[in-house]
């Protein structure tokens, strides 16, 4: 059989055609390869060497190559750049924030970028109310948003619960030394004076009150006046229970069952225990570690000493009658 010219030019052209498409397709599998590896590597590297953290409702911190950048959490314009600090942290809404530099704290405006205090303190805590505390030399001070120390390093950092220092509501929560070996707790304003002196082994801290207490006492409320609201605050009633021995009727022998004492009753502040009665009197201050029934009117109550733990049996009206030792 006999191709004539034209049928043969077809073939050729569709045989032209084929090849061009096929080197065609092969370009972009190569290309999407390429881009592809592009893209993989870019990604590598971001997982590697890029870290964003929201520090506050405005300002993201942006780590790579090992530098900082503080940039607008909305826009990403560069606020502050090429930082080489640990972290940097502030206040929601707060221009001014702690960061932090082989060590040491200092504190940034976050819209400026500008160094307001070198990074030369120990420890620094976010600004409350215009003012940051800061540590030097194991004691507490105050500085202002000029970097200026206002209230002066007379507050103990260790020894103490406490491990935050910011004003809120023109107080603050701090400790002090009442001599050699002993702290307690007070509340001050943003000038240093005293609103609650530091009287107490513990406070908690509210707007327009404070609760205080010292061990194996009542707590009490003040008002930032120190006026008292409130006397003999108590955490929690717990109800005591103590063991009676009944006869089986259809046994005939002995059972024990736990019985609802209806006259008295344990009550907690903190974690020490008192006994009250039924009318709501105190039988006994807080101090106990524990209270619990053995008869209707005797109680056993744990003793917590300084190197070692007992156990006392108390009446219903509080007097000690024995010591129990395990």
């Amino acid at each position: 059989m006999k191709l004539s010219v034209t049928e043969t030019n077809d073939n050729i052209q569709i045989l032209k055609n084929y090849f061009i498409m096929k080197k065609f397709i092969i370009i972009v599998i190569i290309l999407g390869l390429v881009v592809a590896g592009v893209v993989y590597g870019l990604k590598r590297h971001s997982d590697k060497y890029a870290d964003k953290e929201e520090i506050s409702e405005n300002v993201t911190r942006v780590i790579e190559d090992g530098k900082m950048s503080l940039v607008d959490s909305q826009t990403g314009k560069v606020l502050v750049g090429d930082l080489d600090v640990d972290w940097v942290q502030c206040a929601d809404g707060d221009s001014l924030a702690i960061f932090a530099q082989e060590n040491k704290r200092g504190v940034v405006n976050l819209n400026t970028g500008k160094v307001v205090v070198p990074a030369t303190y120990r420890r620094a805590w976010v600004y409350g109310n215009g003012l940051a505390a800061v540590e030097k030399y194991g004691m507490i001070g105050f500085i202002n948003t000029k970097g200026e120390v206002v209230i002066d390093f007379k507050y103990p950092f260790k020894g103490n619960r406490l491990s935050d220092f910011i004003f809120s509501n023109g107080h603050c929560l701090v400790s002090y030394k009442i001599d050699k070996e002993h702290q307690r707790l007070g509340v001050i304003d943003t000038l240093g004076n005293w609103l609650i002196k530091p009287e107490y082994d513990d406070i908690e801290t509210f707007k327009d009150h404070v609760i205080v207490m010292n061990n194996g006492e009542f707590k009490k409320m003040y008002d930032y006046n120190g006026n008292l609201l409130h006397d003999n605050l108590i955490d929690e009633i717990e109800r005591l229970e103590y063991s009676k021995t009944f006869i089986n009727v259809q046994t005939g022998l002995p059972e024990n069952s736990q019985v609802l004492n209806e006259d008295y009753m344990a009550y907690r502040v903190n974690n020490n225990y008192g006994l009250m009665d039924k009318s709501g009197r105190f039988i006994t201050k807080p101090i106990y570690t524990n209270i619990q029934g053995v008869t209707p009117t005797v109680f056993r109550a744990g003793v917590s000493g300084y190197w070692s733990s007992s156990d006392v049996l108390i009446d219903s009206k509080g007097n000690v009658l024995q010591q129990i030792k395990d």
